[in-house]
C-alpha cells in the first residue's frame, strides 16, 4: 500500500485538473483522495498533519521489491528505528523526506537554482548508501529547517503554539503594555509638579 501521499516530482505542475486518485485506510475507514497539484496538497492542514504524524510503510505482511543485481531492498527499520522523518513510496520503492516534501519550497545551491533531487523531489531508492546518505541528508540547513517548519505546523496545529501573526500580536500587546506601565510614573510626576505649581 502507499503512503496517503504520493509524491509529485515536479515544482512546476500547475494544472486545474487532479493530478491522480489514490486510496488509503485511515482509522480503520477506506478513504479515496483525489490529489491535485503540489501546491493544492501543501495547502491542506489535516492532510499534512497525516503525513508528519504518521510512519507510512505498507501493512504487514508485505515484501519489499529487492533489487535484482544485489539482493537489497529498503529496510521498514529505517523508518521504524533510525529516521523517523522518512516515508516509503511503495509505488515508486523508494523514500522521501516528509519534512523536505512538504516544506521545501526554493531552490537549493549559489542562487537557489539546483532542485535538491533525492529524497526530497524525487524518490531514494539506492539501498546500498541508504543510511550513509540520510544522514548526510540530515545535516542539510534546508533540512533542518523544513523539520522547524514541520514541527513548528503540528505544534501549532495541536495548540500547543501560537501562528506567527498571533505570536506577533502578542508581543505588540505586551510591549504596549510595558510601555504604559513605564510612562505611568512620569506622567504622575508631571502632574504632581503641575498640581503644586512647580512649573
Amino acid at each position: 500500500m502507499s503512503p496517503i501521499w504520493t509524491p509529485m516530482t515536479t515544482y512546476q505542475t500547475q494544472s486545474l485538473q487532479p493530478a491522480f486518485k489514490k486510496s488509503f485506510t485511515l482509522c480503520g475507514k477506506q478513504i479515496d483522495l483525489i490529489l491535485g497539484t503540489r501546491t493544492e496538497i501543501l495547502s491542506m492542514t489535516l492532510r499534512k498533519k497525516n503525513v508528519l504524524s504518521t510512519k507510512p510503510l505498507p501493512k504487514k505482511p508485505y515484501k519489499f521489491p529487492t533489487e535484482k543485481s544485489h539482493n537489497r531492498s529498503f529496510q521498514p527499520k529505517w523508518i521504524t528505528n533510525d529516521f523517523a522523518w522518512l516515508a516509503y513510496s511503495a509505488s515508486e520503492d523508494s523514500v522521501y523526506c516528509k519534512p523536505c516534501w512538504l516544506f521545501f519550497h526554493e531552490g537549493v545551491g549559489k542562487g537557489g537554482h539546483q532542485n535538491p533531487g533525492k529524497l526530497v523531489s524525487v524518490g531514494f531508492r539506492d539501498w546500498k548508501k541508504a543510511k550513509e546518505s540520510f544522514k548526510k541528508h540530515m545535516e542539510k540547513r534546508y533540512h533542518k529547517l523544513c523539520v522547524l517548519q514541520a514541527t513548528s505546523f503540528l505544534k501549532i496545529s495541536a495548540g500547543k503554539q501560537l501562528d506567527i501573526a498571533s505570536q506577533l500580536d502578542s508581543q505588540r500587546t505586551k510591549e504596549i503594555a510595558e510601555n504604559r506601565a513605564a510612562i505611568e510614573p512620569i506622567i504622575r510626576t508631571i502632574l504632581f509638579v503641575q498640581n503644586k505649581n512647580y512649573l
